[in-house]
């Protein structure tokens, strides 16, 4: 839906629009009154190079913006769901109280939630969103501007992803562990002696309940040999409970010492209760005798 010089939709009535794809561009891609609007897909662009608004209670109010949120003066809901799509205009997302009187009547009964999508400024903007009203409803995506920390829901806090763009990081599911050490010791049997390495891994920061934590010990070659009797064993030590700024240890043992100088690989992880993926890291490959050094 691609119009000149004017608004690509304008919804100020009850009702539901949803939009899961395509392209809508215009002077303003939306402009939502009242009602609901829900986005998962699609391409939003809002042409004009500069912002045009006028306090109307009849009629369309800014131009500029790819999605425009200025609430109707009766007071209708106006709810605005985004967990895909890109945006792209003088900004992205703006929300304004547009309304005609004296004095200006309030903004009420308006919701906004962001939790995906992409949203960047054209035309010399400079925010990819701005809004006069509503704050706390910004969970995720990725933004050509940093986002205001009013604009971030609770938990959540602006990031810089560090390649030009910027989102929040989910503060109440944060983790961050390091491969701390790496010991090893000899131990002399009736028999043989055998190696042991113990990788230490410590929580730097852990922010939520851990659900899985571990340690992937990787003897390359060791583990490569055929017809072999070794008694080899990668040994995790779990506490009852994951703390900050504690460490946990993992043990292989029983390493021959003919592999005494043989590289081993481990790595660690561990997954927070409601994120998605696990967090990792990796130890420096290490032999016995070069830790004991």
């Amino acid at each position: 839906l691609v119009t000149p010089d004017s608004t690509a939709i304008y919804h100020p009535q009850p009702g539901t629009l949803n939009i899961h794809g395509g392209l809508i561009q215009s002077a303003t891609g939306i402009e939502m009154r009242t009602g609901t609007l829900n986005i998962d897909g699609g391409k939003i662009v809002g042409l004009n190079s500069t912002l045009v608004s006028r306090n109307s209670n009849d009629g369309n109010t800014v131009f500029g913006p790819a999605l425009v949120i200025s609430k109707h003066i009766t007071d209708a809901p106006l709810a605005i769901h985004i967990t895909g799509g890109e945006f792209d205009g003088l900004y992205a997302i703006y929300e304004k109280n547009h309304m005609a009187g004296t004095p200006q009547p309030p903004v009420t009964q308006t919701t906004i939630d962001i939790q995906d999508g992409v949203f960047k400024t054209r035309n010399g903007g400079t925010e990819a969103i701005y809004s006069q009203n509503i704050t706390g409803f910004v969970t995720g995506g990725t933004f050509s501007s940093p986002v205001a920390a009013e604009y971030c829901a609770e938990g959540f806090a602006p990031v810089d992803n560090g390649d030009g763009t910027f989102g929040v990081s989910d503060n109440t599911k944060t983790v961050k562990i390091s491969a701390d050490a790496v010991d090893a010791i000899k131990v002399t049997g009736e028999t043989e002696t055998t190696g042991k390495l113990r990788f230490i891994t410590k929580v730097d920061k852990l922010t939520g309940t851990a659900s899985s934590f571990g340690t992937y010990i990787l003897p390359l070659d060791v583990f490569e040999k055929n017809n072999n009797n070794w008694d080899l064993k990668a040994v995790v030590e779990y506490k009852q409970s994951i703390n900050e700024d504690d460490t946990y240890a993992a043990d292989l043992t029983g390493i021959p010492e003919e592999y005494f100088n043989k590289e081993i690989m481990a790595q660690s992880f561990m997954v927070v209760e409601g994120a998605e993926n696990a967090v990792i890291c990796d130890f420096d490959a290490v032999s016995v005798n070069g830790a004991m050094q």
